[in-house]
């Protein structure tokens, strides 16, 4: 999976690769949506970078909004059956970032926007988030036997 760096977001930047490493939370139902958020701001950067359709452009953003929603979704759970006392904070970081892109989104159809702006804004927001909060959850159920959900 690649990502641009956040201090080098700018297009033509070089990307990164998502490694287990730099990424990974240790929860892999977690990390295999992050893998696949991943997959799909790279598969909205190709068309872009190839100046693809604008309607393809446009589905898949519409698809990658939709399945960061469907992650928080799931991620939330996890941290409810794990009775994680962050949870609140997690979720209101996730409602946040879901208006924003839904903002963008509208902004990219109505033309007023480049189609990079999404993509880029995601993983810029994605990756530290992953890297703080996400992992910060997971160290701290693995503090706790058997709190760690398996999802």
């Amino acid at each position: 999976m690649w990502f641009f760096s956040k201090s080098n977001s700018k297009a033509g930047a070089l990307p990164f690769a998502w490694t287990p490493r730099d990424h990974a939370t240790g929860h892999e139902p977690m990390d295999e949506d992050h893998r696949q958020l991943a997959a799909l701001v790279t598969e909205v950067e190709a068309i872009i970078a190839a100046r693809g359709d604008r309607n393809e452009a446009y589905r898949v953003m519409d698809l990658l909004v939709q399945t960061a929603r469907d992650h928080f979704q799931r991620e939330e759970a996890f941290m409810a059956e794990a009775g994680y006392g962050g949870l609140e904070r997690h979720a209101a970081q996730h409602a946040e970032l879901l208006a924003t892109c839904q903002d963008l989104l509208r902004q990219f159809k109505n033309g007023t926007l480049s189609g990079l702006a999404l993509p880029t804004f995601l993983k810029n927001w994605l990756v530290p988030h992953i890297q703080g909060c996400d992992r910060q959850f997971v160290q701290e159920l693995r503090k706790v036997p058997g709190r760690l959900p398996l999802g």
